[in-house]
């Protein structure tokens, strides 16, 4: 693991097992099963970076679009490490993989697009196993949370 996501994989660690729990209850939120993934660990990092982790732990209704840790490999570490340094950029970017509603894949099959909340749409295409958004395909599909939806895709999308 390169240095930057290993102090970042600590940073999420912290999170977790310190200031991250809110005492009782069984709910779990978009930011905890996000941040509970080991294959988000680089969109973790990102959602944190970016100042949106507040966001996706309040009452929503949220679809998140997590792309695989995979899916950061087709960008170089110096790539990253300048998103990460860029705080605007880098919420722009995660923004749009976040839609205000609760949208599960039978919602997104009989949809065309949706608008993200960083303003831009997300094409939708396809059905079944081979549901796409944008050119990412939904991997592993309606996993629940109290305040909405989150798919995991094989892509970082981009507007």
């Amino acid at each position: 693991m390169n240095p930057t996501r290993l102090i970042l994989f600590a940073f999420l660690s912290f999170l977790l097992t310190g200031c991250g729990s809110s005492g009782g209850g069984s709910s779990s939120t978009l930011l905890d099963k996000i941040l509970k993934r080991d294959q988000l660990d680089t969109f973790s990092s990102a959602v944190l970076a970016a100042g949106l982790a507040d966001e996706l732990d309040e009452e929503g209704p949220w679809t998140v679009f997590a792309p695989n840790n995979q899916a950061f490999d087709v960008f170089t570490q110096e790539q990253l490490d300048a998103l990460l340094a860029n705080p605007a950029a880098l919420e722009d970017a995660i923004s749009y993989h976040i839609v205000a509603a609760n949208l599960k894949t039978s919602d997104l099959e009989n949809l065309d697009r949706v608008q993200t909340i960083q303003g831009s749409f997300i094409e939708i295409n396809g059905a079944g196993d081979s549901l796409r958004v944008n050119d990412a395909i939904i991997k592993t599909r309606n996993i629940g949370a109290n305040n909405g939806t989150l798919h995991i895709i094989d892509r970082v999308l981009t507007p």
